[in-house]
């Protein structure tokens, strides 16, 4: 009963908007007849979500579960599982992200032209092959703590999605491809966005560091751009507002121009790289 109550409070943390769990108050654990009568009996909920309780979804590789684990139950839904576990000798997400490293699990590539690199919190994830992992740590009581892992296969894996942009077209210009950039140690950067074309590319995100001035992170980007063959001015400006001037040369040897600009927004950054061709100046 106890297991079942453990994994009732985690599938329903996750189920539940935030919204709804503000609205009241978050009980120590819920009861398994609860879950039944919320959710049926054998743990179907709507919308092709099944619930399994004492053990992982079908199909969730057993190879993903350590030793030191028990398995409290998952949820599956069209190929993509959430599996949670506990180990009662030691933190789990450590324990995890070894074994993911010994299964032969890394970071996922991405080709340049995405710009920023959102840091992606408890969603970043690991690849091997077209599969995706990702875990993190829930705590649901002073003294319990459990991992969630998310695993998804396939075409609907992170890890086996094609790229997004749409390719150039054979009557159109070479893009200028922007590398991609990854935040400062110890920042964290999301909302990352970005558009390219023949006469213009962008891309924007929001960084929050505590421990750098707007002028830092232009230095910082700078660098990194500085590393593909990108050159750059001295940046100017302050604490909350700095900016440099860009250049680079598309795939074709065509000169772009542009800047690269930080601006402080309460607690976070903002980002802006802009790009055009000289021609069109």
């Amino acid at each position: 009963m106890r297991t079942h109550r453990l994994l009732a409070s985690a599938i329903v943390g996750v189920l539940l908007t935030p919204a709804t769990l503000r609205a009241q108050a978050e009980p120590a654990s819920i009861p398994t007849t609860l879950v039944k009568a919320l959710l049926g009996d054998p743990y179907r909920a709507p919308n092709g979500l099944k619930i399994t309780v004492g053990e992982p979804p079908a199909g969730f590789p057993a190879e993903l579960v350590p030793r030191s684990m028990t398995v409290l139950g998952g949820t599956s839904r069209a190929g993509q599982m959430v599996v949670i576990m506990r180990d009662s000798t030691q933190p789990p997400l450590g324990v995890f992200q070894r074994l993911l490293r010994e299964r032969g699990f890394t970071a996922p590539t991405q080709p340049d032209g995405f710009g920023f690199l959102s840091s992606g919190s408890p969603g970043n994830y690991l690849c091997r092959d077209s599969a995706s992992v990702s875990a993190w740590a829930l705590r649901v009581a002073d003294t319990e703590q459990l991992l969630q892992v998310s695993y998804t296969r396939g075409v609907n894996s992170a890890c086996g999605r094609r790229s997004f942009r749409r390719p150039p077209s054979p009557f159109e210009k070479p893009r200028l491809e922007i590398p991609l950039m990854a935040p400062p140690p110890g920042a964290t950067s999301v909302g990352s966005s970005g558009s390219a074309g023949s006469d213009v590319v962008e891309a924007d995100a929001t960084v929050t560091d505590s421990s750098r001035t707007a002028v830092d992170l232009v230095r910082y980007y700078i660098g990194l751009l500085a590393a593909k063959s990108w050159t750059a001015s001295p940046p100017v400006g302050d604490a909350r507002i700095a900016a440099a001037s860009l250049a680079a040369k598309d795939t074709s040897g065509r000169a772009w121009m542009g800047s690269l600009t930080v601006a402080s927004e309460g607690k976070s950054y903002m980002l802006t790289l802009r790009m055009k061709p000289t021609e069109a100046r």
